[in-house]
């Protein structure tokens, strides 16, 4: 474990670098705790903490502190050192599930919002706008959350609800401003490529199949 301290301008600031082995992290973890955990989460939100200005003070008295032990190397500054560490890590990654289950309730909100609206006009820009979220962000958690792209997600459930109203008995002239299209065209290409026929091969295959049951 070591600690590396540089300016990064003229102005006043600090870049600490706090060096820890993975052996050294093996150490001091126990069998319930695996002090690795901190980084692969890390690793997840693109090393990048976003912390709030309570957090952000405490990390910055917990490095100081273990600074200070390692520079003055006391009596017990090796435990302390250990301490130290193992709380800091600690405080992260709990910091990091906290951030990650408030992102995940972000992305159920979307989807719940979607499920309620996706026959009007959504786009990105008003998702993110809506919920106060990164475009980026948006759509790498919602693939990860869905398994799909926000579009795919909202072209399926069209294509469902599309699906129902023609085996209802409505017309497809009649039905894809219902299912959020603005144009049949649009509609009628959007439907063909999901289903690998149009709408009214498909009227044909349902009413084809109704008379042979």
């Amino acid at each position: 474990m070591t600690e590396h301290q540089e300016m990064i301008s003229e102005r006043e600031a600090d870049r600490v670098i706090l060096w820890l082995n993975p052996w050294y992290l093996n150490r001091i973890s126990s069998r319930k705790t695996n002090l690795n955990q901190c980084f692969v989460s890390a690793e997840k939100k693109g090393y990048l903490l976003r912390e709030e200005p309570a957090m952000r003070k405490k990390i910055i008295n917990m490095l100081l502190e273990l600074r200070y032990e390692m520079h003055e190397k006391e009596f017990g500054h090796d435990i302390m050192c250990d301490s130290l560490v193992e709380h800091l890590l600690i405080l992260l990654e709990r910091h990091l599930n906290l951030n990650t289950m408030a992102g995940n309730a972000n992305i159920q909100q979307v989807i719940r919002y979607i499920n309620l609206h996706y026959t009007e006009n959504l786009t990105l820009d008003f998702l993110c706008n809506r919920f106060y979220i990164s475009k980026f962000y948006l759509s790498r958690s919602f693939e990860n959350a869905t398994g799909k792209s926000i579009y795919q997600y909202v072209l399926e459930k069209r294509m469902i609800m599309a699906r129902q109203l023609l085996i209802s008995g409505e017309k497809p002239t009649d039905i894809f401003s219902l299912c959020g299209f603005g144009q049949y065209s649009n509609f009628y290409r959007a439907f063909k490529k999901y289903y690998h026929m149009s709408p009214m091969t498909f009227l044909k295959k349902m009413n084809y199949e109704e008379k042979n049951e």
